[in-house]
């Protein structure tokens, strides 16, 4: 089964694992809410989805966010 990983705000390939069994406490899934699950996880019969934010987005949001509270000039 695959499992892949991708950012959900620019559809960026993050990465791709071949797993033989989804352990969802193994991967921190168990912590989400079903309305969370529902949001960030795309199941088909051979693959699964994750959506995340990469590391790029995370850090343009950061930036975003310090010159939207004008902390940066």
């Amino acid at each position: 089964m695959e499992l892949i990983y991708y950012c959900n705000q620019c559809n960026r390939l993050v990465d791709e694992l071949e797993v033989e069994k989804i352990d969802e406490e193994k991967l921190g899934l168990s912590i989400l809410t079903s309305d969370e699950k529902e949001d960030i996880i795309k199941r088909t019969e051979n693959r699964i989805e994750i959506g995340i934010i990469c590391d790029e987005c995370e850090i343009e949001d950061d930036l975003t966010s310090l010159v939207g509270d004008n902390l940066l000039h």
